[in-house]
């Protein structure tokens, strides 16, 4: 048998050793205690403003983001493309406490960069292909329509980069742990 994949949706992983993420975990915990959290895909939970990178308290994530999209460019991308940030929040995620399934608009390339691990709330994708739908015997198959990336937990200073147009959403915390994250929204441009 030969199997052929057409139309993949690539998703890319990357990690960081040498961000200090209980900083960032403290600062981003402060941000919750002082400012309002704003209501997207979030049920429960906390979301900081847009603007979360542009503060230079967050320049070693944001400098590794880049340093990502660099590597990107030189796999999918011309020489002259260019990689710009969009926006930037903070997620904090407690007992019981989900995102639900969306798309980010006006933009490219989506990330989410783990400041602690995930504990029973992965990030999850829900498979693109719009005819999919049409088959009725999606209650049989093994992974019902979304991929976690398999059972593995991300730790702080994981990163995953994904299209922005993907669907996807983080599934709901079980645990006492607080589950923080930082997104990103980037277009492309010469």
């Amino acid at each position: 048998m030969k199997k052929n994949l057409l139309w993949p949706t690539e998703i890319y992983s990357f990690k960081n050793n040498t961000v200090n993420n209980t900083e960032i975990l403290n600062l981003i915990l402060q941000k919750e205690e002082t400012e309002e959290s704003r209501s997207i895909s979030n049920i429960g939970g906390w979301q900081s403003s847009e603007d979360l990178l542009f503060e230079s308290s967050f320049h070693e994530v944001k400098t590794f983001l880049f340093q990502c999209t660099d590597m990107l460019k030189k796999e999918l991308y011309e020489d002259d493309a260019k990689f710009s940030l969009l926006q930037s929040w903070a997620n904090v995620n407690r007992n019981g406490d989900y995102n639900m399934g969306h798309i980010h608009g006006n933009s490219h390339w989506s990330c989410v960069y783990y400041v602690t691990e995930t504990y029973t709330s992965p990030l999850y994708f829900v498979d693109p292909r719009i005819r999919m739908g049409m088959d009725s015997s999606h209650y049989l198959l093994k992974n019902k329509y979304f991929n976690t990336l398999g059972s593995k937990k991300n730790m702080p200073g994981d990163v995953i980069f994904f299209p922005s147009w993907l669907e996807h959403g983080v599934s709901k915390n079980s645990t006492n742990n607080p589950r923080i994250s930082i997104a990103c929204n980037f277009s492309l441009g010469k």
